[in-house]
């Protein structure tokens, strides 16, 4: 990861095709030290997003300070050590500056969704500096939910 330009993705597909699960098992088994995960469901603004991964570094927040000063406290995260940040459900958020923010400061971002054209409208600024890398995952067939089911057993 170090050395080597910063390559973003994002996964696509429906509920139950295991975008979540394989983001939480890549993120827990190889960048745990580095990453950190955010429900889009649950913290949909800027202010609360940045303060979600603050917190996920140990750095103090209160949650009342200005968007500036979280962005500000980020930029003086990433001084010191690249960082992942999976944020899924992205199509939840209120708007898309995160995503500005995010990939301007090199953050490495994992964004997930259900919905295949959830970025498609995203200004071309923000577009331009995500440089994303789509990974599709198909729906389950019938006979592989079977075996699943029956693996469990």
């Amino acid at each position: 990861m170090y050395g080597k330009p910063t390559e973003n993705v994002f996964l696509v597909e429906p509920s139950g095709t295991g975008k979540t699960t394989l983001a939480k098992w890549v993120l827990e088994s190889y960048f745990k030290e580095i990453s950190a995960y955010i429900n889009c469901w649950k913290y949909r603004s800027t202010h609360e997003v940045l303060k979600e991964i603050l917190l996920n570094f140990q750095i103090p927040v209160h949650g009342r300070e200005s968007t500036g000063d979280l962005v500000k406290q980020l930029e003086n995260l990433v001084k010191k050590k690249k960082i992942i940040v999976c944020l899924d459900e992205v199509d939840r958020l209120e708007n898309f500056d995160i995503l500005y923010i995010l990939s301007r400061n090199n953050v490495g971002l994992i964004l997930a969704s259900t919905r295949y054209h959830a970025l498609i409208d995203l200004p071309s600024r923000i577009k331009s500096s995500l440089a994303l890398t789509e990974i599709e995952f198909p729906a389950y067939k019938p006979e592989e939910l079977f075996d699943i089911f029956k693996g469990q057993g």
